[in-house]
């Protein structure tokens, strides 16, 4: 079939399509222009998310401790490590001098296994939030797969009934009575299957890629608190408070 007599042929079911069958072909195209919005935004916000992380890791790998980004001001507004690193910090804040744990000085600070234990819960729960603010507006794109389809269905249904009641009413069930009733049913599934295919292909692509980023997350907590445990374990379990020690053990460079 032509480009042009497939046009023509959509233009014809669109004409011969009763109110309801058009409310349900408006209705599927609001529901795809709300897809493609989530598809374009969230590919570009995840691509955006992943360059950031990876862009924080490299600098606190560069740092002599894991603590020393503690404080500056990193222009990564869309990482979730540097929240939940932030997060993690913060707990510390709370246990600990303020201004040691901002300079991130050579040495340890007293920490204990307590303190380490409320900053890894404390980055665990920063990271299920951060999950969540991930997967956001991914259910518009499971709506689209689920709903255009079964508005296709619903359509198609009416427009064949439709079609035999005409064919009832006129006495005749020739192709020209039936023509118009079963063209503009058939346009509701070709709308949704439209509308849902796409959908479902970037529902797939970017779910795999959330769980990527989630999973980089996990290793990131992992890593962050085996820093704090080394930490722990080669620290004195008595310094006195205004020990000049960092709260992280130097990392080798």
């Amino acid at each position: 079939m032509s480009p042009f007599l497939a046009v023509n042929s959509i233009l014809y079911a669109w004409e011969k399509s009763d109110a309801p069958g058009k409310g349900i072909i408006i209705v599927q195209l609001v529901i795809s222009v709300l897809a493609w919005t989530v598809m374009l935004t969230k590919a570009q916000v995840l691509r955006a998310v992943s360059r950031e992380d990876r862009l924080f890791k490299e600098q606190l790998r560069r740092q002599p401790n894991c603590m020393a980004l503690v404080g500056r001001k990193l222009v990564l507004g869309l990482s979730p490590m540097l929240r939940i690193y932030n997060a993690g910090a913060a707990k510390l804040l709370g246990s600990h001098s303020a201004a040691d744990l901002e300079r991130g000085r050579p040495g340890r600070l007293p920490l204990n296994q307590s303190d380490i234990d409320a900053a890894c819960a404390m980055m665990d729960r920063t990271a299920v939030e951060e999950g969540f603010r991930l997967e956001s507006q991914m259910a518009i794109l499971a709506m689209a797969v689920s709903v255009s389809p079964l508005l296709g269905l619903l359509g198609t249904v009416w427009g064949v009934m439709n079609a035999f009641a005409e064919a009832a009413f006129a006495q005749s069930a020739t192709i020209p009575t039936v023509a118009p009733g079963i063209s503009s049913a058939i346009l509701t599934t070709v709308v949704g299957l439209l509308v849902a295919i796409p959908s479902l292909v970037a529902y797939n692509l970017l779910s795999g890629q959330i769980r990527i980023i989630k999973v980089q997350i996990e290793n990131f907590i992992d890593e962050f608190s085996e820093d704090l445990d080394r930490a722990f374990e080669s620290s004195p379990r008595s310094p006195p408070v205004d020990s000049p020690d960092s709260p992280c053990a130097e990392r080798p460079t």
